[in-house]
């Protein structure tokens, strides 16, 4: 079988590539789509509306927590009674 491209150079070969129907795939991979507009809140909502109920309040109840107490332990808030301070 002939290839096409036998005795060619980088310069000889000329295209382009065009991808189409591929943001549900790619979306996600470096940066947002549709950012700042009313898609962008449709497509995030349909997102939200998928997770399962109550998926990631654990994980943001214990992000907080863990923010509130290195502010108790850095002496800028005090929240928790049971921390010693590190700064007076």
């Amino acid at each position: 079988m002939h290839c096409p491209l036998v005795g060619r150079k980088p310069g000889d070969i000329d295209f382009y590539v065009v991808r189409e129907n591929c943001e549900g795939e790619y979306s996600n991979i470096g940066g947002r789509l549709y950012e700042g507009t009313d898609q962008e809140v449709a497509t995030l909502t349909e997102q939200l509306n998928q997770l399962p109920a109550g998926s990631g309040i654990l994980a943001t109840a214990t992000l907080i927590f863990l923010v509130l107490l290195a502010t108790d332990i850095a002496g800028y808030t005090d929240v928790f009674p049971f921390v010693k301070k590190t700064m007076n």
